[in-house]
């Protein structure tokens, strides 16, 4: 009966220790269960995330101005006229600047060989001509002026001389008429004082002008102009 005594113990002890064992691992296998369904869940809900469709992007902003102009075709006719306009600008602008170079270039030539001096002698001379010819007409009007209103005044006198003659057979016509010639003498004898005085004047500048056209001329050909017609 002991060996049947002890096998049965040690079963005895065997289910209890087993029995401890499967007290002890029960929570431990609750504790498995509970994180492996936290970590289903979280899985879960990280798929879900990522899954989930995304929100559509903004629209882009409207274009500009800028963006919306489009290219100009260099074939197109107003393209090659603003092209031909830009270089003809350009061009006009280079003869310009040329031009200028040349005149001052041209001056300047000018000035070191003197030609400039005998330029402005010949046109201050050709100047001069103008203003002598101008006072020589002056004077001949002058003249033609005076000689008109002596040739009138002497008229009237011997027609005064004429009346005062007979005297004592006046009629009232001849009254009147010596009273006419008698106005018209004094009127005269103004006219030929102011053409005097006109003459006088134009002759006197006549001469002065004639003088500077002689000094002129007298430069012109110190400076020896070529071909120069000198007064």
């Amino acid at each position: 009966m002991r060996p049947f005594a002890g096998a049965a113990a040690r079963v005895t002890s065997q289910k209890s220790i087993m029995a401890a064992a499967t007290r002890i691992a029960m929570p431990r296998m609750a504790m498995r269960q509970y994180l492996h369904s936290r970590h289903a869940a979280s899985s879960a809900t990280h798929r879900l995330y990522s899954t989930s469709p995304q929100p559509p992007p903004p629209p882009p902003p409207p274009p500009s101005d800028k963006d919306t102009s489009t290219p100009r075709d260099a074939s197109l006719p107003s393209t090659a006229e603003s092209r031909r306009s830009a270089l003809n600008a350009k061009f006009s602008s280079a003869m310009d600047r040329l031009q200028a170079r040349a005149l001052t270039a041209s001056q300047t030539l000018n000035d070191v060989t003197g030609y400039s001096a005998i330029e402005s002698i010949k046109s201050a001379n050709d100047a001069m001509e103008r203003s002598l010819g101008a006072a020589q007409e002056a004077v001949r009007a002058a003249r033609s002026a005076y000689k008109t209103s002596n040739a009138k005044r002497a008229a009237t006198q011997r027609e005064v001389t004429t009346l005062l003659a007979r005297k004592d057979t006046w009629s009232p016509a001849d009254l009147e008429r010596f009273t006419e010639l008698y106005r018209a003498d004094h009127a005269l004898e103004g006219a030929v004082a102011a053409a005097q005085e006109a003459l006088t004047e134009a002759e006197a500048e006549e001469q002065s002008l004639n003088q500077r056209s002689g000094a002129t001329a007298s430069a012109g050909r110190a400076h020896g102009a070529p071909g120069a017609s000198w007064a």
